[in-house]
């Protein structure tokens, strides 16, 4: 389980010089909205929620902005923010980000060790010599277990015997866990932990044989090879280590277990390492991981119950605004650039049409030279190419022709934009309930159909101020009368008069 090879550590080495000699990421596709901060809360008042920090791409991977396909009535890009619920990945609507400055919680921090660690090869194929320099008092063991020991003639000379990192003889490495007392040294093809007893005086100590199992390469010897010490959020049993390509990931995260092995056993003790990614924010009062790869445009967060080890990846909604359109943004636009591409209508922040090849997002390109080597994947037939996003007026930007917003015009849910003079839409509540109330004698109630005092049929409308107007009577009524230029009042009167004339 323990295996290092030095050809494994070369290509480690040269990946993250590779990334981190090239730490830009690259731009995503104009008008991509992703997290570029998650930030703990209030425990007493937002105990389950956490801020997130929003914002839009304002520049093109290629250089070029795709309008008119996506054009955005905020163009400054954000940021802004929401709160995200942990527990389901649920978002409220935008929030002013200022509004939250003073309930930002710290996250976690490292515990300090100023435990260090020395080790030369004893060339004799089985031991090295090591001192561990803890509360300023050396200890030194002259025969810790070490299979990469050499025999060769260079190992006998001054500095041919020393264990160092990346070295001929092995990789090395060294951490201590100070809640057991305890410090791991960590060679190339094994691992021994020296554990000390502090209640005995003089400090006695134990030498044991380590086994480590999981992820433990992945999360340790990256950093460590490049003289990263690990560090230890002990309450929560999570080690890090710094990564070298600090513009990319800033750390690796990993929960460790720890167990006693059956006597007998090869080894005496085993260290279990579960992953818990980069860029993860360690929150201790909750035993919760945040991760968001925030240097990645990304859109999604993982939260990881430290308690029990589980896991969670929510995507949340990070739209700023859902606009209503007039029409599908599909509707008159085009892609020269593959004639096979897919469009989908985008109603966040703007009237947008993307254009797709399978999953990637082509829009950028679609004023670009023709391409003819490239066929589109067939979508999956749908029984509608666009999906009207649930909101509530909250979240709608009405234009100008149409400023007023009916929240479930229509009883599916959805709210519509619409102008003074316009009939009410076919549900029985909202704004315009009280209107359809006065037409309720006559016809169903529902639709708004009415007949007004002289037996014609009118249609419930809006007012200048949104509220309903009462009923537009027909050009056919046999009396000339325009309820439409009566207030909503003056027209309940009326209407008492005229049953009160026929009463008589």
């Amino acid at each position: 389980l323990q295996s290092f090879t030095m050809l494994s550590l070369f290509a480690v080495s040269s990946l993250l010089i590779a990334v981190g000699n090239s730490c830009s990421i690259a731009l995503p596709p104009f008008g991509t909205y992703y997290i570029s901060n998650v930030q703990a809360l209030d425990v007493d008042q937002y105990p389950d929620q956490v801020l997130l920090t929003i914002s839009r791409t304002t520049q093109s991977n290629t250089g070029t902005i795709a309008s008119p396909r996506l054009t955005f009535d905020d163009a400054t890009g954000g940021p802004w923010c929401k709160l995200m619920n942990v527990n389901d990945g649920s978002v409220g609507d935008v929030v002013t980000c200022d509004d939250y400055s003073k309930l930002i919680r710290d996250y976690g921090t490292v515990s300090a060790s100023s435990t260090s660690v020395t080790c030369n090869d004893n060339c004799d194929g089985a031991t090295a010599t090591c001192t561990i320099t803890r509360n300023g008092e050396d200890f030194t063991f002259s025969d810790i277990r070490f299979d990469g020991s050499d025999t060769d003639s260079k190992c006998g000379t001054d500095t041919g015997n020393v264990i160092t990192i990346g070295g001929g003889n092995g990789i090395y490495t060294a951490f201590t866990i100070e809640d057991i007392s305890t410090t791991y040294i960590v060679f190339g093809s094994n691992t021994v932990g020296v554990i000390f007893d502090d209640s005995t005086d003089p400090v006695t100590t134990t030498v044991i044989d380590v086994e480590l199992v999981g992820n433990w390469q992945t999360n340790i010897l990256p950093g460590s090879s490049f003289g990263y010490s690990p560090q230890f959020y002990y309450d929560v049993r999570v080690i890090s280590v710094a990564l070298p390509c600090c513009l990319c990931y800033g750390a690796t995260y990993a929960q460790y277990t720890i167990a006693s092995t059956a006597s007998g056993s090869k080894y005496d003790q085993t260290i279990t390492f579960s992953s818990i990614g980069s860029d993860t924010r360690i929150d201790l009062v909750k035993e919760r991981g945040i991760k968001a790869d925030t240097g990645f445009f990304t859109d999604t967060v993982t939260i990881y119950d430290l308690s029990d080890g589980s896991s969670v990846t929510f995507e949340p909604n990070l739209c700023d605004i859902i606009v209503n359109c007039f029409e599908d943004p599909c509707v008159n636009s085009e892609c020269p650039y593959n004639p096979t591409a897919t469009c989908e209508a985008d109603y966040c922040g703007g009237c947008n049409a993307r254009w797709f090849c399978g999953e990637q997002d082509i829009t950028t390109y679609c004023d670009s030279t023709p391409t003819t080597d490239w066929t589109c994947p067939t979508p999956t037939p749908t029984t509608t190419t666009t999906k009207t996003p649930t909101i509530t007026c909250a979240n709608v930007l009405c234009h100008p022709d149409s400023p007023i917003c009916v929240d479930d015009y229509d009883g599916t849910g959805q709210p519509r934009c619409v102008a003074p003079g316009d009939i009410c839409g076919d549900i029985a509540s909202g704004d315009c309930g009280g209107c359809r109330a006065l037409c309720a004698d006559c016809g169903d109630g529902v639709s708004g159909d009415g007949k007004n005092d002289y037996g014609c049929c009118g249609e419930c409308y809006y007012q200048d101020d949104g509220t309903c107007g009462g009923y537009k009577p027909e050009s056919s009524c046999e009396e000339e009368i325009s309820t439409t230029e009566m207030s909503t009042t003056e027209m309940i009167q009326l209407k008492k008069k005229k049953v009160k004339n026929v009463q008589d």
